[in-house]
This record gives structure tokens, sequence and C-alpha cells, in this order.
């Protein structure tokens, strides 16, 4: 691709010749040659300016940075203001702008991004109506699976990914947003039709510091749209109220306290089916969804918000809901049964997640029949820690104490920091995590139920350095069927 094309829209200091071919762009100094263009930024670890002279010497048709220490280092080299902005123009450039001839559904928000852009893959999907869904899970297209490494990825990989969405021929994605991806601009050339938020509780305060600037964080995705754009707000959300009224594009609500247009009246569910009765757009509807929990039902209104905004017909979104099986990997999700006893895993890994979860299991399991299983990842906001703890021991007869992700944070110190939440000795501490789990179902009633939370699908544990393979919901089963 030629440099005037490559670097449309972009404003930039230097002098280069628009006319010279690139055939590859990278972040990453090491996948440079002579025919790439080399984007320079700081990242979190790393700063890639540190990089430039041996990116020098591999003479790259351009390098692009926004420190103007390097601008007389070599020929071929132009300033932005932002190199991250500057990436996801590009890249967006390099593949043809693909979001523009797709419709991108970007979901963002504490809880419920995987759950609700998911509901709405399958949604679509059993209408005839191709989704493709890139998030926690990967990269599913055409129920093809393949990772990612990030809830969102880094600009240049999430362009490409749309590019194959739009060659394959599927007109839709789901596409969860990460405050993260938002604050590093990986979504900033991505034009999307419809932006979702679903809540706003403390987490990733390790990153963003304080709440406000969380927020505003997850608020870009909202400034940033058109006015041919709609968007799905929870306004039962502090913080959820406040982005409504700011939007200045076309707005749908959802929620229950206040009145919108997605409004839950009414619910009636069991440890397997859940009975709804909303009002959505000024009609009454009622219909049956085998997710169970009120707040599986807010993802749900979100994502019929999501699809109601592409013109879907109500009655044939809510049809497809009540005739289709919604499994969702990972979240509150039933790795098996046996002698009626119930065993779930599920991600949640703040305290909003544990309230919202528990809240729900305890109006159909009273808490002599709720056991969990829990740890906190390292190297993360330690303050949810004890908060979490004082969650689980109030609907809990027994919690189990175990590691998470530990990473390179001192094990003992994070479960100290667990342990100050609860008031009175009613847990157990158990550091190896299959262990755990093995206790807790060994301690079992009948016509209880086990919540191992925190990992989900995950499939692996990061200590130090390490990555060991270990999945919740293999291990449930294995200790299950041999017992």
């Amino acid at each position: 691709m030629k440099l005037d094309k490559l670097l449309k829209n972009l404003d930039y200091r230097g002098e280069i010749d628009l006319s010279i071919e690139v055939e590859k762009i990278s972040y990453d100094s090491r996948k440079i040659d002579k025919n790439s263009c080399f984007i320079a930024f700081c990242g979190i670890k790393t700063d890639g300016h540190n990089y430039i002279k041996d990116v020098i010497e591999k003479k790259p048709k351009l390098i692009i940075v926004d420190n103007d220490e390097y601008m007389n280092e070599y020929e071929f080299i132009i300033k932005v203001e932002n190199s991250r902005k500057a990436l996801s123009k590009i890249s967006s450039n390099f593949y043809g702008n693909p979001s523009s001839e797709i419709n991108v559904i970007g979901v963002t928000g504490t809880n419920g991004k995987t759950s609700t852009c998911l509901i709405t893959k399958k949604i679509m999907d059993s209408m005839g109506q191709k989704c493709a869904y890139l998030g926690t899970l990967g990269f599913i297209l055409n129920e093809n699976v393949s990772s990612t490494g990030y809830t969102t990825p880094e600009s240049l990989e999430l362009q490409s990914i749309l590019k194959l969405i739009k060659d394959s021929g599927t007109q839709h994605s789901a596409i969860e947003v990460s405050s993260h991806s938002l604050v590093q601009e990986r979504v900033s050339s991505t034009d999307f039709d419809v932006a979702v938020f679903t809540n706003l509780s403390q987490d990733h305060l390790d990153y963003h510091k304080t709440m406000k600037e969380y927020f505003n964080a997850k608020a870009k995705l909202f400034r940033n749209l058109n006015n041919n754009s709609t968007s799905v707000i929870n306004t039962d959300d502090f913080y959820g109220r406040a982005l409504f009224e700011e939007s200045k594009s076309q707005r749908i609500s959802f929620g229950k306290k206040n009145k919108s247009d997605i409004q839950l009246k009414k619910i009636e569910q069991s440890i397997s089916k859940t009975q709804i009765e909303m009002i959505i757009m000024g009609k009454n509807f009622e219909f049956e969804t085998n997710l169970v929990g009120e707040y599986n039902v807010y993802n749900i209104m979100a994502s019929i918000g999501s699809l109601i905004s592409l013109d879907f017909k109500i009655e044939d979104i809510l049809d497809s809901l009540s005739k289709q099986t919604l499994n969702i990997p990972g979240r509150m999700e039933l790795v098996c049964k046996k002698n009626n006893k119930y065993f779930f895993i599920d991600y949640a890994h703040t305290p909003d997640a544990f309230k919202q979860i528990f809240s729900n299991i305890k109006k159909v399991k009273s808490k002599d029949d709720i056991l969990c299983v829990f740890g906190c990842g390292g190297d993360r906001d330690a303050t949810k820690r004890a908060r979490m703890a004082s969650i689980a021991e109030q609907y809990c007869k027994k919690v189990y104490v175990t590691t998470d992700n530990p990473r390179s944070e001192n094990i003992q110190q994070i479960f100290s920091d667990i342990l100050n939440g609860f008031q009175t000795n009613n847990y157990h501490l158990i550091e190896d995590r299959k262990k755990a789990i093995e206790t807790a179902i060994d301690s079992m009633d009948d016509n209880s139920v086990l919540l191992v939370l925190g990992k989900g699908r995950e499939n692996y544990q990061i200590i130090n350095e390490s990555q060991f393979y270990f999945s919740d919901s293999d291990t449930i089963k294995e200790i299950v069927y041999e017992s």
C-alpha cells in the first residue's frame, strides 16, 4: 500500500515521499524488514522508542514516533501527536477500514461483557444472521475459535480480525471492549454501530487508580460515537445514568429500577430456568430462558437493545431466546449434576459480581446449601479482596479460600488481604486449588450447590513467571465422577 493511502486522515510532521509502497506494519522492532512501517509507542512495560536505533539498521520504509528526540535519526521518519492513535488509524487504513462495512457492536462494562456478546451472537445465528465474536474467550468466526491473548487485541490485530469478518461475508460482530483498550486507543478507528454499557463497579484500579478514571475510560467508547450510532445503556447503574445523560448518539435505556425503554417487570427463577416479563418499547412481553440469575436478565436486556438498534424485530428476538439453550462458557456454567448436587463455575472476580451471583443463588437455595471456592489474582487491585471475602461469608455455609493466578505477588500476602474480610472463622484456607475444590466437594450434602469462582473457563494458573495447565471444569468432573 502506498503511503498516501496508509497515512490518509493522519496528522503528522515531517517530509515523506507518499508514493512509497509499504507491505506490512509492525510495532514490534523484532518483526521489521525493509518493506515495513514501524510505529513506536510507549507501552506498560517497554517503550518502542528505545529500539529506534535497532529499527533504523533494518532500513524500513517508514518510522513513526511521537517523540521529537528521534526526528533527525533517519531519513524516513515522521512525528505524530499520539503513536497509539496513529497505529489505530493506520491499521484501519491498511486493512481497508473494515468496520465501516459490517455492523460492529461494542460491549463495555465491568461485568457482563462476555455474556452479552455471546447472547447477541447466539440470537443472530439462530435467526440466520451470522455474527462473529471477539473477547475474553478469543475470536469466534463460523464456530471456529482462535486465541487472541487479550479481551480486546491491539489495533493492528483488531483491524486484521475485522477484515477477516468482512471477507467471510459475516455482516455482524459483537466485540468486548476493555477499559485498557479504550485508554490505549486500540478501538479509536473502529466504527461502532452500537455501544453497550453493562455496569461499572470496582475493578482494575491497579491500572486506572480511581473510579473516575475508570469511568472516563469506559465513557470514551460512547463519546466517540457518531450521530448514526446507538448507545444501549443500563440506567439502573449510577455511572450508566450519567453516561445516558451526556450521550450525543441515539439512545436505548434498559433496567428495572428506573423507567426505561427495555424494562424488567418480573422474574421467576429456578436452578435451571427463568420466566421473564418485560416492557419493551412500550409493549408487554413474556418469555422463558434457561439462563439463571437477574444479572443474566440484564445481559439479555442489553442484547435485546443492541438487536433492536440494528432493526431486528422484537418478536423474532424473543422467539429465538425462548427456543434455544444459551450456555455461556464460564459464566454461571453448570459443569455437572450428581445426586442432586450442582456444580457451577464462574469468572466472577469482583465484589459486585460476587454479590450478583450469590444473591441470585440465594433466591432458589438457602445459605445452608451454598458452598464456594475462590481466590484473588496477584498483581491486581488488592483493595477488593476483603470485600469479596465478606460477601462470600454472608451468603455461603462454607467458604474455601485458595489460589487464583498469584502471578509474581506473594501468595501469603494475597491470603492475608482476603482473610481480613471475614468476621468469623467459617472458612478454610487451602493453597492448592485442586485440593480446595476436592475438599469442598467432599463436604457437600444432598441438594447443595458448589460455586467455584474467579477463573471460569480459564485452563491455566499463573504462578510467578510460569503458566501451568489447570481447569476448574475438568477438575470438578474428575473428582465428581471418580467419587
